[in-house]
């Protein structure tokens, strides 16, 4: 194996820019079969009932099939973002329409929508957080991930 530079050794005081790695989506999905999306600017405050309390006052009861507020275990705090899987790509645009750049009383920030870079489907939510540690027995239910079935938990 051939060394490196000598302006890339370890010793050497440059600063080496590093390019971002570019977020791309799961190769098996294509545009018009994205259906998770990514909600971020969720209140703090807001907990995984008051997520779906909006969506269904915005109309989506029957189009979600996954819902994932993370929150802190100890304080209880929500960490800024969802996860919210639809029926379908057309349910996640109209999600994506409806949601975008509302902005509730006493919040800093309106909601942000995009499509999920990490994971895409229902099955691959339910493959990402079924070993994961908010499944254990410990943890409150209303931290966990909640699954629907045409409105209904």
């Amino acid at each position: 194996m051939k060394p490196p530079p000598a302006a890339l050794l370890a010793t050497d005081r440059k600063r080496i820019e590093v390019p971002k790695k570019k977020k791309m989506m799961p190769p098996r999905c294509r545009q018009n079969e994205l259906s998770t999306l990514v909600v971020r600017n969720v209140p703090e405050s807001w907990g995984l009932h008051d997520f779906i309390s909006l969506l269904w006052w915005k109309g989506f009861a029957k189009d979600i099939t996954f819902v994932y507020v993370p929150t802190h275990y100890s304080s209880e705090l929500a960490l800024g973002y969802a996860i919210v899987d639809t029926i379908n790509h057309t349910s996640g645009e109209d999600l994506m329409y409806q949601i975008r750049g509302l902005q509730l009383p006493d919040q800093k920030k309106p909601f942000e929508v995009e499509w999920c870079h990490d994971y895409q489907g229902f099955q691959d939510l339910v493959e990402r957080f079924r070993n994961n540690n908010v499944m254990h027995p410990c943890i409150k239910e209303a931290h966990k991930p909640m699954i629907f079935d045409r409105g209904m938990p």
